[in-house]
């Protein structure tokens, strides 16, 4: 299992961003749509905290599933719903490696964002399938 936690100012000055992990991973749908908000705005205006699990199942598959709450440190309106907002809401993800053959590994992965109501007026997804070849 991993835990990580983060904290962004929310203000106009990005030299006070503080930043603390353990583990490791990627905020997948977040990423598409929080971070996007936030980086095209120049400030980081978020808080956030993780946790993760992963697990083999056999020598070919791997399965992973995470659980993310974020928020913004500021409160702010939001772009989608013009409503004052001070919770992002919760993702939801999982992804599953499984092993073809020693080089040839097909990647599923899926998220969904339980917006809050505030923020955003629908629940984002992403699916993706990947077939990685190594050499």
């Amino acid at each position: 299992a991993n835990i990580e936690a983060a904290y962004g100012s929310g203000d106009d000055d990005p030299s006070d961003f503080r930043l603390t992990a353990l583990g490791g991973g990627e905020d997948f749908v977040y990423d598409e749509v929080i971070e996007n908000f936030i980086l095209r705005n120049s400030l980081v205006n978020k808080q956030y905290a993780k946790i993760s699990l992963m697990q083999a199942l056999s020598k070919r598959l791997l399965v992973m599933a995470a659980a993310i709450y974020q928020r913004p440190t500021e409160t702010f309106i939001s772009p989608y719903t013009k409503k004052t907002t001070d919770t992002y809401g919760v993702e939801f993800d999982t992804q599953l490696n499984y092993t073809l053959t020693k080089s040839l590994t097909y990647i599923f992965k899926a998220g969904i964002v339980a917006a809050d109501d505030d923020w955003m007026d629908s629940d984002p997804f992403k699916i993706v399938n990947r077939l990685v070849y190594e050499f």
